[in-house]
């Protein structure tokens, strides 16, 4: 495992159990909580500073799992399950209170994503369909449907709806629906500023969605930054960072392009991770993680130098999730 700047990679394994295979893994904003998919079962969750199971609220098989930032807007806690197969909504849940909260309308969904300051959540499927959804949740009469716990007969929790100004569960409000035709959305990432949402899908397409056109719809993402013509390349995973208009795309031959959603400019450099980038990941101090086949490279932002890598030592892992402490960075995985 090689660092530099003192920047040093830890790997930690997620426990699987008889018969599941964790095929993603997914870490909360605060680095409190930790998710783990497995195909056709239900997300299961742990809270790291106990290392204690959670009891997931859904039982039914997740397709993808994401949890809201907190922010001055909304707080955070929150987790937006994508239930796959027959389901036709993803699931909210607090998972500081406890408690359901109000679900939002999404057939087939493959693929869920909150905006950095957690005032969306944007919602993909297996046919190509993209909502968002406002979670402030005004109506068009400007009021906000509530909804309160009270104890009810036994003690057990009831909830009560009404409209009034709490913020913590308002009716959440489709704000856009666009199709990016027969295939199915794999990812999603919106811009720092919320008015630009990056989606990947199957067949290794790029396209964006802009929310100031009068009638939004999904456009590939035309300009190679390498080349400045249209992209030869499939991209296969997304991040935005959630300081700066920037956000980075991956795909095969190793190619990480970091693009300024703002004016286009972009560059791009070659990694070492083998084969494809898998997933990218921000991380403080400025630096990128680069997921791929044979393990994690992070590199630092201002100058594209590679400052810690664990390329061989940690191959024997997949599902990676990166998140970074100081100069220690953790990688969550399970054994290949």
């Amino acid at each position: 495992m090689n660092t530099s700047n003192k920047l040093t990679l830890q790997a930690l394994q997620v426990p699987e159990r008889a018969g599941e295979r964790v095929m993603d893994i997914v870490v909360s904003p605060n680095n409190d909580f930790l998710g783990a998919l497995t195909p056709d079962k239900p997300a299961r969750l742990w809270q790291l500073s106990s290392g204690k199971p959670v009891v997931s609220p859904v039982t039914a098989p997740v397709a993808s799992l994401a949890f809201r930032p907190g922010s001055d807007i909304l707080p955070g806690g929150e987790l937006a399950f994508a239930v796959g197969g027959s389901g036709n909504q993803i699931l909210r849940y607090d998972i500081d209170l406890g408690i359901g909260l109000i679900p939002v309308f999404m057939p087939r969904a493959s693929a869920v994503a909150y905006s950095l300051r957690g005032r969306y959540l944007a919602c993909g499927s297996t046919d190509g369909q993209v909502r968002v959804y406002d979670l402030t949740g005004a109506n068009q009469d400007g009021r906000a449907v509530s909804s309160s716990w009270v104890k009810g007969r036994g003690g057990k929790l009831e909830q009560k709806w009404s409209y009034g100004d709490c913020l913590l569960d308002r009716e959440p409000r489709e704000t856009c629906h666009v199709s990016v035709g027969r295939h199915c959305v794999t990812g999603l990432a919106f811009n720092n500023t919320h008015d630009r949402l990056f989606l990947t899908t199957t067949g290794g397409r790029l396209l964006y969605v802009d929310f100031n056109q009068p009638e939004p719809e999904a456009r590939p993402y035309l300009k190679d930054p390498s080349t400045g013509g249209d992209f030869d390349w499939e991209c296969l995973c997304a991040a935005t960072h959630k300081d700066a208009a920037l956000a980075a795309f991956g795909g095969l031959g190793n190619i990480v392009h970091l693009v300024h959603t703002d004016d286009g400019k972009a560059k791009s450099f070659v990694t070492g991770v083998g084969g494809f980038v898998r997933n990218l990941q921000f991380l403080p101090e400025g630096n990128l993680a680069v997921v791929g086949q044979l393990g994690v490279e992070v590199y630092d932002l201002a100058t594209l130098k590679l400052v810690a890598s664990s390329v061989g030592a940690m191959a024997s892992l997949k599902g990676l999730t990166v998140r970074q402490f100081g100069k220690l960075v953790y990688v969550f995985g399970v054994p290949a």
